[in-house]
């Protein structure tokens, strides 16, 4: 049972990632969809993984499955997609859904810090570091989106609080799509990078504060970038809902 929620939850993961993709107009209507060897070379992982995650964008609309030509792009623009969605939840910069997710992100990083501290080890903090590493080496995008959540989900993860776990795992999920579609819009990452090494730094130093306070000037300029992209991409629908 455990494997089996695993593995839905890698497909899933899959799946969204490649919405981002549909979002940016990566596959046009009619173009052929990779492989699942593609695919699951790309996201190092199994193709019954990618076969799970083709069949949840099948469900959606944005692919199909045509005899001779095999699995071929719909368009986002043809059908409910996951980037209406992102519009739909995100359109309002100042909605409350939008503020309330940044205040409870920011007050459960704060909790999951105060937890995990006492309990950081140097390999953990080694291993966090060699993921930051190897982001900022091969500039892969998917590597750059798992960074943030990476160190939410670690750091509660040290602190044993299943609540606080669960959380992570929730706002995670919430400001996946937006993540990425940050991370596509723009090639400097360099303040991600430098936020996570600050927030290394405290920790590594024993310094809470510090570490939350490097966290909410990261979430600061998300919350900026959401807003302009938003505003750039619905500049009259924003104002007439």
């Amino acid at each position: 049972m455990a494997k089996k929620m695993v593995r839905a939850g890698l497909s899933e993961q899959v799946a969204l990632s490649l919405e981002g993709d549909f979002a940016q107009g990566k596959y046009p209507p009619g173009a052929r969809f990779p492989t699942e060897m593609v695919l699951a070379e790309q996201y190092g992982v199994s193709r019954t993984v990618v076969r799970e995650a083709v069949k949840i964008l099948q469900a959606k609309g944005f692919v199909e499955t045509r005899q001779g030509s095999g699995t071929v792009s719909l368009g986002y623009r043809q059908n409910a997609s996951i980037f209406d969605m992102f519009g739909d939840k995100y359109r309002r910069p100042d909605s409350i859904e939008l503020d309330q997710a940044f205040q409870v992100t920011d007050l459960l990083f704060g909790f999951v810090v105060e937890l995990a501290l006492p309990k950081l080890d140097a390999k953990t903090l080694g291993a966090m570091r060699a993921k930051l590493d190897k982001a900022q080496n091969t500039r892969d995008l998917c590597k750059i989106a798992d960074l943030q959540p990476m160190l939410m989900n670690r750091l509660a993860a040290v602190g044993g609080n299943e609540l606080n776990i669960r959380l992570a795992q929730a706002t995670d999920s919430y400001f996946g799509m937006a993540n990425r579609i940050l991370l596509k819009s723009t090639e400097d990452h360099e303040f991600l990078f430098h936020s996570i090494e600050e927030v290394l730094n405290a920790l590594e130093a024993g310094e809470a504060q510090a570490a939350v306070k490097a966290h909410a000037l990261l979430q600061t300029r998300n919350r900026q970038m959401i807003e302009a992209l938003i505003n750039k991409s619905y500049p009259k629908t924003s104002e007439t809902r």
